[in-house]
């Protein structure tokens, strides 16, 4: 597997422990955060992002996915924390530091959970598959 410069080294060495990892700068040209081949030989590439990172600005994620889209035969998008619905919008879910519970950490008044479940389902038509996962180890399992 090899994985971008700019990945978490916490991140990189929870998955140094079950596959083979190689750092190499992946988004200069032009690829997701992680990009590997399967089995059967075919390219698959998965961007991670945290859900915050996503609600501040899912247009230029999705620009981002569709420059990248053509560069592998499977696309993937992990999202690291969860968003769940909010009066005005959405709110983010991170784990506390003691594992023992989720906490909201802000909310997004500017989407609405509805246009989200629209964004994810669009990705899905797209071809893009979407993880949620809680954290970075939930990421690298």
């Amino acid at each position: 597997m090899l994985a971008d410069v700019f990945e978490p080294d916490n991140l990189i060495a929870l998955l140094k422990q079950s596959i083979l990892t190689s750092i190499t700068d992946l988004n200069l040209s032009g690829y997701a955060d992680y990009f590997w081949s399967s089995c059967d030989g075919h390219i698959i590439q998965a961007e991670r992002k945290q859900n915050g990172e996503l609600l501040s600005s899912l247009l230029a994620v999705e620009e981002q996915l569709s420059r990248q889209y053509d560069k592998a035969a499977e696309n993937i998008l992990i999202i690291e924390g969860f968003i769940i619905p909010s009066r005005r919008g959405c709110c983010t879910l991170k784990r506390s530091k003691d594992d023992r519970y989720f906490y909201i950490d802000r909310e997004y008044e500017h989407t609405g959970y509805a246009a989200w479940l629209s964004w994810l389902y669009q990705l899905d038509k797209a071809g893009i598959t979407h993880y949620c996962t809680p954290d970075l180890r939930g990421t690298a399992a």
